[in-house]
């Protein structure tokens, strides 16, 4: 696939999975860039996957159960009104839902992933029970997300507006 961008050119390799209902593409970027795709003459190779396909991959790929850290800068935001702390109080949580996420964070602290601190900011956090009976943590976001200043304005998917 060739793509061209302000007399710019690139070529690049392309997965097409016409089930997914994901934009791989990133369709609203390119259309927003103007970026105009041309498929390359004769280069076109179409392949299927199939469920052996799936299992020719190296063990690497398969979940674990041990988290995966990366090895790239830690992702920073910037918040209106530093100065001030964020502390939302805990919501009351049931004798069943701390029980729940006991073995959860303290995974979380074994793999390095939570550590202890003392901090003025404070949002809540939520038992959310798994169909199996086990509980994933979620964290309320949303009183940080209201001071969070944005970098990028959203962009509307294309098909809904």
């Amino acid at each position: 696939m060739q793509n061209e961008l302000d007399k710019k050119f690139g070529l690049n390799d392309l997965v097409l999975i016409p089930e997914a209902d994901n934009n791989l593409l990133g369709r609203d970027l390119i259309i927003a860039l103007r970026i105009k795709r041309t498929p390359c003459e004769g280069k076109l190779k179409i392949y299927s996957l199939t469920e052996e396909d799936n299992f020719e991959h190296s063990d690497t790929v398969w979940y674990t159960g041990e988290v995966g850290k990366l090895n790239i800068q830690p992702i920073s935001i910037e918040i209106r009104n530093q100065e001030i702390p964020i502390p939302v109080k805990q919501y009351p949580i049931s004798l069943e839902g701390r029980k729940g996420l006991k073995p959860v964070v303290e995974n979380s602290v074994h793999q390095g992933v939570l550590e202890s601190c003392v901090s003025p900011h404070n949002t809540p956090i939520l038992p959310v029970k798994k169909p199996d009976g086990s509980y994933r943590l979620v964290q309320d976001l949303r009183a940080v997300n209201q001071r969070t200043i944005t970098r990028f304005p959203g962009v509307a998917k294309p098909d809904t507006s």
